[in-house]
């Protein structure tokens, strides 16, 4: 993932030993060739080595990484998704919950997108107290407005931390916040949006790790 040209994709050459490594930052020269560019003096930026002190760090900053290159344009850079993606991976490489960080992620990604779901009132009339959430209409529904809309069932205290994601800085976040039932939630959120606006296999949320033999 590029900031300044969006998606690359390309060869890269490793070993054949499937391992589980922390994402990098670099600068590179790009030099535009007639039918393939190559890429020269690379300079690491941050190589996130505190990732390593935790798997589940280390298998969300991988979740991640798919998710934001499967749900962005190919055609042009997000400056916005790629300092958020930068800043997801200095702070897992700080320590930061990766619980937090996952479901952050995935909150910020849709704000890009212009697909972050609306929470805070009915998507149709407003209405404050809530009973269900549609990805389809793209918010939450109240009774009045449930209908038959395919909605996930909800209630006020469940929907607390998804709430809190979508105004609150990752650095002013805590582990305190993570309730079971709001992390069910938010998760189960998220996976819907993305699902339905973006068409994204249920792989991108179950597979964190690559199958023995896959190429990296």
């Amino acid at each position: 993932m590029s900031r300044r040209s969006g998606r690359v994709s390309g060869i890269v050459y490793r070993s054949k030993k499937v391992s589980l490594d922390p994402p990098v930052l670099a600068s590179l020269e790009r030099r535009k060739g007639a039918t393939l560019d190559t890429f020269s003096q690379p300079v690491v930026q941050a190589g996130y080595s505190g990732i390593r002190r935790s798997l589940d760090s280390l298998l969300a900053a991988g979740f991640l990484g798919r998710l934001f290159l499967a749900s962005l344009p190919s055609d042009g850079p997000n400056e916005s998704a790629f300092l958020a993606l930068c800043d997801i991976f200095e702070s897992l490489n700080r320590g930061l919950d990766a619980r937090i960080a996952g479901l952050w992620g995935q909150q910020k990604l849709l704000g890009c997108l212009g697909l972050a779901p609306q929470l805070h009132a009915c998507v149709e009339c407003e209405e404050e107290k809530v009973v269900g959430f549609s990805a389809l209409e793209g918010g939450v529904l109240c009774a009045g407005c449930l209908g038959q809309n395919e909605a996930i069932r909800l209630s006020g205290p469940e929907l607390s931390l998804a709430k809190v994601l979508s105004v609150i800085p990752l650095q002013g976040l805590s582990e305190d916040l993570l309730d079971p039932e709001g992390v069910r939630l938010a998760g189960r959120i998220y996976k819907a949006q993305f699902q339905v606006h973006l068409e994204l296999s249920s792989d991108y949320f179950k597979r964190v790790l690559p199958r023995r033999g896959e190429k990296q």
